[in-house]
Formats: C-alpha cells, structure tokens, sequence
C-alpha cells in the first residue's frame, strides 16, 4: 500500500504544471494500536486505529491543507454482575469511532524534520452496534 500511494504521489507530481511544483502533495496512512485509559478500561480494550491523511503544502510559505479520514474499533469487556437473583453476564460491544477532520496546516522552513501546527475542525461519530450512543 505505500508504494502505491508513492507512485500516485508520483504521478501526480510528474503530471502538475510547473507552476505547481512549488506546492507539495502529502499522502499518509496511519495504522496502529489504540490504547484505553482511564475509568474507560473497565469496559473496553485496547483496540486498533487507523487514518488517512491527504495534504497539500507550499514549500515556500510553508501553509497548507489537510484532511483526514479516522477510525477506531476498541472492543467491550464483558462483566458478571451479581444480583439477588443470581450472577448475570453483561456483553458490552465494539465502540466503533470515525470521525473526519479538515485543518489549514502550518510549518516551519523547508527542511526535512519541520515542526507543524493545525487549526482546522472536524465531526466523529460513535457506535455500539444495539445500543444508544453513550456519549
């Protein structure tokens, strides 16, 4: 998969207008653990994470545009409940959050490590498959 978006990135660059080559198209994939913390690990556990990112930067005034695609799946604990009629089983889902962001980005110079601030906004969405949104 990064190969691929290597030579779209690629492509991209080789086909744009000269005028254009002074802006750089950014792509990324981001993909790793998701760790729960807190009050929140009595009912779930550490999950997955994912995102995708797509940008555009100036190379010369160092401003640019992101969006970003996430997603997280962290699993439910089960719990056993003791009640005056017996022990019961509680089977807690998969919080499932997606969510898209969009952001101006900006960074410092043209070297390779840049440090980069954003400010932008964006909209997430929980869910439990049978149960409310609890948040």
């Amino acid at each position: 998969m990064p190969l691929l978006l290597s030579a779209l990135q690629l492509l991209l660059l080789l086909t744009l207008p000269p005028t254009l080559h002074a802006q750089r198209p950014e792509l990324g994939l981001a993909i790793g653990p998701a760790p729960v913390t807190g009050q929140a690990r009595r009912v779930r556990s550490t999950g997955v994470h994912g995102a995708l990112s797509a940008g555009w930067n100036t190379r010369t005034s160092g401003l640019g545009a992101r969006l970003e695609l996430a997603w997280e799946q962290l699993p439910g604990r089960d719990a056993v409940t003791v009640t005056p009629q017996g022990t019961q089983r509680v089977s807690r889902g998969t919080l499932g959050i997606a969510s898209v962001r969009g952001s101006v980005l900006f960074t410092g110079g043209g070297t390779r490590l840049r440090p980069y601030a954003l400010l932008g906004g964006g909209s997430t969405r929980l869910r439990i498959p049978g149960h409310p949104n609890p948040y």
